[in-house]
């Protein structure tokens, strides 16, 4: 009984797929839909980002969207309204990645970036310009830091991660991760210093 179901459900075209989910809310029809086109997608997915696992990863996330946007939109044909979607999700989502990739830069081309004034500590010695000595004094610095200071200042700066991406990983609010690092860069700058004399 299931296979013939199955194989009924193989037969179907596309339209006829949508119509099915449209009436029963049932995903096992958008299921055949993503088994049809997965490749396809997965191929502009790879044209646009060169990355087969963000490929892959961009691929989950369009047809999550597409399963929620079925519910709310009559899609007449879907082979063409899929790609369409395609495009534009990852042109969005390049475009963002862009965007907070330039900001993290001229952050980083900012002589304030780590410290608020001119007078304060550079940045430079977390882009090896310094000695071992002081690499080894940052890394007792930061450890001694609250936990998610730590966390935030360690993911900014150290594995270049935006706000965005560090409220992701944390689950902290993007307001709480600003505060944190800047509570973590004011608090790193008095622990260097005490060190230091």
């Amino acid at each position: 009984m299931f296979l013939a179901i199955f194989h009924t459900v193989e037969s179907l075209s596309d339209e006829k797929l949508l119509e099915k989910y449209r009436s029963s809310g049932n995903s096992w029809y958008v299921g055949e839909l993503y088994k049809r086109y997965t490749k396809a997608v997965a191929g502009v997915c790879y044209s646009y980002f060169k990355d087969r696992d963000e490929a892959e990863d961009t691929v989950m996330e369009i047809f999550e969207l597409v399963i929620s946007d079925l519910k709310k939109y009559e899609v007449q044909t879907f082979k063409p309204w899929l790609f369409s979607v395609v495009r534009h999700y990852c042109l969005r989502k390049k475009e963002k990645s862009k965007k907070a990739f330039d900001h993290h830069q001229d952050l980083k081309k900012n002589p304030d970036y780590f410290m608020e004034s001119s007078d304060e500590l550079s940045l430079s010695f977390l882009d090896g310009q310094v000695s071992r000595d002081m690499h080894v004094e940052l890394e007792k610095a930061i450890a001694q830091l609250k936990d998610e200071q730590r966390i935030c200042v360690e993911l900014f700066f150290l594995q270049d991660k935006s706000y965005q991406e560090i409220s992701t990983i944390t689950g902290y609010s993007l307001n709480n991760v600003k505060s944190h690092i800047q509570n973590g860069k004011r608090n790193l700058k008095i622990l260097l210093e005490s060190q230091n004399g």
